[in-house]
């Protein structure tokens, strides 16, 4: 991903289940760039920042890796 990615800032649920099988609950804040994917059933695949997987002064800019929400639980966040 280059360093001209804008992204935005959104809270949503993650998609999923628990290892008890319990739908997965609770909002989380997420940094995400532009791209989403319909992934069905509610779903929405977002690409989201994770500064833990940066490499210092890398060439390609921040780090994102793919996390799956529910669609309808997406929501920007406002200063």
């Amino acid at each position: 991903m280059d360093a001209q990615t804008s992204t935005t800032h959104i809270t949503a649920v993650p998609a999923g289940r628990d290892r008890d099988g319990n739908p997965l609950t609770g909002r989380h804040d997420y940094e995400a760039d532009s791209r989403r994917e319909d992934w069905g059933d509610n779903c929405t695949r977002i690409f989201v920042r994770r500064p833990d997987l940066d490499v210092a002064n890398s060439k390609w800019g921040p780090a994102f890796a793919p996390a799956v929400v529910l669609t309808d639980s997406i929501q920007a966040v406002t200063a």
